[in-house]
């Protein structure tokens, strides 16, 4: 898997009738926050032992939302769910790494949740007093149970990597996976793309590359008041409404990307962060809440 190109953080946590605000939640329904209010809290903070990364590179790795299920977009319950091919062992391909470590500390503030928040890709279990950490086949650490206090740890991340597997198997065929009658006019977008010669057989890495000059080039809008969308979210994104904040792009995409037979997903986590000049520590705040996109490429396409 790889990252799509990622457009500006800020994606909603419901706070009730159709607004909310940013922060970082375990599923993403998308459509129903007609607009968002920022939340500047500390989410984290961090503190790099030497090189650092840069601001448009840093993101803290969330929840990966791979199931859409209607209007909105979950994990796929892994603990108990044997038949799910993401427990397969075709899916825990190795993990690729290269480019410069960043070491690095951590001090995350509660939040209710066994989310760890580190960079892509963190090879190695970051330590935590009192707490026990896994991963999952989704390049996130978990603790084994919610974290209600202030913790902090350290951990080492690599910035470029590959992940996942390198040939289809039943976890990318999943991955194609979209709810039958929704977003029509996405699925005939998609038909008519694939129709025309020039991307027939286009590999996912071009596919991709056409859409982000479509979302520069034909006047769609980043907003934190997009209004209320119906059910085919991405029908109204793509066509009508050609506006949203990070939620409405990702979903939007993935689904497009589904579409045209590229496995893709949802990722969330969080994005960006500023250095504080009094201390030098990088803070990331619940407005640094995002969603972006993965798309999964044949080894021999990757450029």
């Amino acid at each position: 898997f790889m990252v799509f190109p990622r457009i500006a953080p800020l994606w909603g946590l419901p706070n009730g009738g159709a607004s909310g605000k940013t922060g970082l939640s375990n599923e993403m329904r998308v459509g129903n926050l007609a607009s968002l209010a920022q939340d500047d809290s500390i989410a984290l903070r961090v503190l790099f032992k030497g090189q650092t990364v840069a601001q448009s590179q840093a993101y803290f790795r969330g929840p990966v939302l791979d199931w859409l299920n209607d209007q909105t977009w979950r994990s796929y319950p892994l603990d108990g769910a044997a038949h799910h091919p993401a427990n397969s062992l075709a899916f825990k391909a190795p993990l690729q790494l290269s480019g410069p470590a960043l070491s690095y500390e951590v001090t995350l503030e509660p939040q209710n949740k066994p989310w760890l928040m580190v960079l892509d890709a963190t090879p190695i279990a970051p330590a935590v007093n009192n707490y026990q950490t896994l991963p999952t086949p989704y390049l996130q650490w978990l603790t084994d149970r919610p974290i209600t206090e202030l913790i902090r740890y350290k951990a080492v991340s690599y910035s470029q990597y590959q992940y996942g597997p390198t040939a289809p198997n039943g976890y990318l065929q999943s991955q194609i996976d979209l709810p039958e009658g929704l977003n029509p006019r996405t699925r005939e977008w998609a038909f008519e793309i694939r129709k025309n010669p020039q991307y027939a057989q286009a590999n996912a890495q071009e596919l991709s590359k056409m859409l982000l000059q479509h979302l520069n080039t034909q006047g769609y809008v980043y907003t934190l008041e997009p209004g209320s969308y119906g059910v085919h979210t991405s029908d109204e994104f793509w066509f009508d409404k050609k506006q949203g904040f990070c939620e409405h792009i990702a979903s939007s995409f993935v689904i497009l990307m589904r579409a045209l037979g590229v496995p893709a997903r949802v990722v969330t986590g969080y994005q960006g962060g500023a250095i504080n000049p009094n201390d030098g520590y990088w803070e990331v705040r619940q407005s640094d809440a995002h969603a972006w996109a993965e798309i999964w490429q044949k080894p021999d396409e990757q450029g």
